[in-house]
C-alpha cells in the first residue's frame, strides 16, 4: 500500500462536524485540501438533560458518514484521527455514540477531556508564529470554552469552561429573539466565569506584540497554504479593497461596527495579544467582512475590536435565526441561532484578559490533531 499522503482530522463537537483534510507537498508544506463542515447540534440540551438525544446523535451520525465518504472519495490514502469534545464528556451515553462512530469511521474516536482539547487547540492555532510570541488563544465551542496560554510549541498554562454558545444560549434563550433581561442574565454568567481565568493566564505569562502592520502575514507561510483561492497575504481581502492594499490603522465600516486590518496595535497602542479561533470567531469574521462562501483564508489574521463584537451581538440577539441570516451574507442559518451568544462570550474574553481585540486564526483543534498525528503524539482512528 502506497505511504498516506494525506493527513485527515473529524473533529466530533456540540454544534458542528467538521473534516480537515491536509495534504504535504515535495516541499514540505502542509496544505489545506478541504474542511466541510456540517452543523448537526449533537449537545442539543445536553447540558440540562445529561445526554446525547437520539435525533441529534442521528444527525451527527449521518453527517459523519457523509463526511468519511466524502474523504475517501478524495484521499484513498490517509491517515486520520477523530476526536470528540464538551457535549460527549458531558452525556451519560456518550460512550454508546462513539460506539456508533467506530462503525463508521473504522475506529473509536478518541474523547479529548478538556484539558487535551485546550492542549490541541492551542497547538493547531500558534503553528506558524514567530518563535517566543506569547499569546492567549480562546476557542468557543458549542459547549465549552477553552483558553491556553504560552508560545509556539509550549503551553504554559490552559483551561476548559463549560461555557459555549449553545450551552449559554439554550440556559438564557438566547437562540432567537433574546429579550434585554435574559441577555444581561448571559453576560453576568459568562463573565463571573471567564473573569479569573482570563485574569489568571493574561497576568501570569506576559504577552508578546503580534507582527504584520500593514498587511504583513501574521502567520508563516510555512504552515498550512490553500491549495486554491485566498488572498495568500494573509491580510483578508474585504469587498471593494484589495488585500495587498491594506494600510496601518485601516478601519472598514459594515452598518456602523468597526473591523481594523492590518493595524500596528489597538486602543492607547496596546498590541492585539488574543488569537480567536473556532466556529464564532472564524464565523464572525465572515460575517463582518462579507466572505460568502465561507473561505478560511479570506478571514486568516482579521483583527477585531471588543467594541466590534458587542456592537454586533448587540445587533443579532433581538432578531430571529432567519432575521440574522437574511441580513447578514456570510451568516449562514444553521449558524445563526447560536453565534450572538458566542459573541457575547467573546466580548467578556477580551473583558476579562483586558485585551482591546482578537486576532482571528482559522487554525485550531483540527490542525492540532493533524499537527499531533504527524508528530506520533497521537494514535490514528483510522489509516488506509
Amino acid at each position: 500500500m502506497p505511504s498516506p499522503a494525506f493527513t485527515a482530522a473529524l473533529d466530533i463537537g456540540t454544534n458542528s462536524v467538521v473534516l480537515l483534510l491536509l495534504r504535504r507537498d515535495a516541499d514540505g508544506v502542509l496544505r489545506r485540501v478541504l474542511e466541510p463542515a456540517r452543523i448537526t447540534r449533537l449537545g442539543e440540551d445536553t447540558a440540562r438533560t445529561g445526554v446525547l438525544k437520539p435525533q441529534a446523535m442521528e444527525r451527527t451520525l449521518a453527517a459523519v458518514a457523509e463526511l468519511m465518504r466524502g474523504l475517501r472519495e478524495v484521499a484513498p490514502h490517509c491517515t486520520g484521527a477523530a476526536a470528540a469534545t464538551s457535549a460527549v464528556r458531558d452525556a451519560a451515553n456518550g460512550a454508546e455514540f462513539l460506539g456508533r462512530c467506530a462503525e463508521i469511521i473504522g475506529g473509536q474516536p478518541a474523547l479529548f477531556s478538556g484539558r487535551e482539547e485546550a492542549d490541541t487547540m492551542f497547538r493547531g492555532a500558534t503553528d506558524g508564529l514567530p518563535p517566543g510570541t506569547r499569546c492567549l488563544c480562546a476557542d468557543i465551542g458549542g459547549g465549552s470554552t477553552e483558553l491556553a496560554a504560552g508560545e509556539p510549541g509550549r503551553c504554559t498554562a490552559r483551561t476548559s469552561l463549560n461555557l459555549g454558545c449553545v450551552r449559554l444560549g439554550e440556559t438564557h434563550s438566547l437562540l432567537s429573539r433574546a429579550t434585554p433581561a435574559d441577555i444581561a442574565a448571559a453576560r453576568q454568567a459568562a463573565a463571573e466565569l471567564l473573569r479569573g481565568a482570563c485574569q489568571g493566564m493574561a497576568s501570569s505569562h506576559p504577552l508578546t506584540p503580534l507582527e504584520g502592520a500593514g498587511g504583513t502575514d501574521l502567520f508563516s507561510t510555512a504552515g498550512v497554504a490553500e491549495c486554491a483561492g485566498g488572498s495568500g497575504d494573509g491580510v483578508p481581502a474585504t469587498r471593494g479593497t484589495p488585500a495587498d492594499s491594506a494600510t496601518p490603522g485601516l478601519k472598514e465600516n459594515r452598518g456602523g461596527a468597526t473591523l481594523q486590518r492590518g493595524s500596528g496595535g489597538g486602543e492607547n497602542g496596546i498590541p492585539p495579544t488574543v488569537l480567536a479561533c473556532g466556529g464564532t470567531a472564524t464565523t464572525f469574521a465572515a460575517m463582518a467582512a462579507g466572505v460568502a462562501p465561507f473561505d478560511p483564508e479570506r478571514i486568516q489574521g482579521m483583527r477585531f475590536s471588543r467594541a466590534c463584537v458587542e456592537e454586533w451581538a448587540a445587533r443579532l440577539l433581538p432578531l430571529t435565526p432567519e432575521e440574522r441570516a437574511r441580513k447578514n451574507p456570510g451568516l449562514s442559518p444553521d449558524r445563526a441561532p447560536v453565534l450572538p451568544a458566542g459573541l457575547l462570550i467573546l466580548a467578556e474574553i477580551l473583558r476579562a484578559s483586558g485585551a482591546p481585540e482578537a486576532t482571528v486564526t482559522s487554525r485550531g483543534l483540527r490542525h492540532g490533531i493533524c499537527l499531533r498525528l504527524l508528530a506520533g503524539e497521537l494514535r490514528p482512528t483510522w489509516t488506509t
